[in-house]
């Protein structure tokens, strides 16, 4: 992970943890559509916690990983339901607890523009990877924001980089993927100017 991305999340992590906890919608309104009671999903940069439990009120078999231990231990006090459910974890090298092949889904929310360039293929693959055949793969990017110090870091010094839609899809098509529905939406926390997109993919190759 980004260096400065993760000093960031390691010194933040408690007023970040709580404000994201109380964010209402966002991906999770989407999840109904994208995966069934029972299957195995698997969130990819959990952070609160939030949607993990979201998942888990929906009959979903929920994991998650997050390479801050901050979140992790705020998680499983807060959530007695994740205390064996959130481990350390991050792309794109990071994910060797779990076999080729063990999820039915994965959740990647606002998680995949802290990936710099160098590493995107790599984390694209191995989410693929973590996939069965006929896994579903689902996704929040931002495709603006008004708060970006530089071209690649955001006010706070975070790596954030703003990619359009289209270098995902194509990306992951050339992985195995097809795209199955996209949703545009306004920022859940009513930042003003933030505009993310949903990816709902599913993997067509073994």
């Amino acid at each position: 992970m980004d260096k400065e991305t993760f000093n960031y999340y390691y010194h933040y992590a408690e007023s970040a943890f709580y404000r994201y906890i109380e964010v209402e919608g966002g991906v999770s309104r989407y999840f109904h559509e994208v995966f069934e009671k029972d299957e195995h999903v698997l969130e990819i940069g959990f952070g609160s916690g939030r949607d993990l439990v979201r998942l888990l009120n929906q009959g979903i078999d929920a994991v998650g990983v997050d390479p801050c231990p901050q979140f992790i231990n705020l998680a499983r006090e807060r959530f007695s339901e994740l205390k064996k459910r959130v481990f350390a974890g991050h792309l794109p090298d990071g994910l060797h607890r779990f076999a080729d092949g063990s999820f039915d889904g994965v959740l990647c929310s606002a998680v995949l523009m802290h990936i710099d360039d160098d590493e995107l293929s790599a984390s694209l693959t191995a989410i693929a990877n973590l996939l069965k055949p006929a896994g579903k793969l689902l996704i929040s990017i931002p495709e603006s924001r008004p708060d970006m110090k530089d071209e690649k870091r955001d006010a706070q010094g975070r790596l954030m980089v703003l990619r359009m839609r289209q270098t995902y899809i194509d990306q992951l098509t050339q992985k195995g993927f097809i795209v199955s529905q996209l949703w545009e939406n306004a920022d859940a926390m009513s930042r003003q100017g933030i505009q993310w997109v949903t990816i709902y993919l599913t993997k067509t190759a073994a």
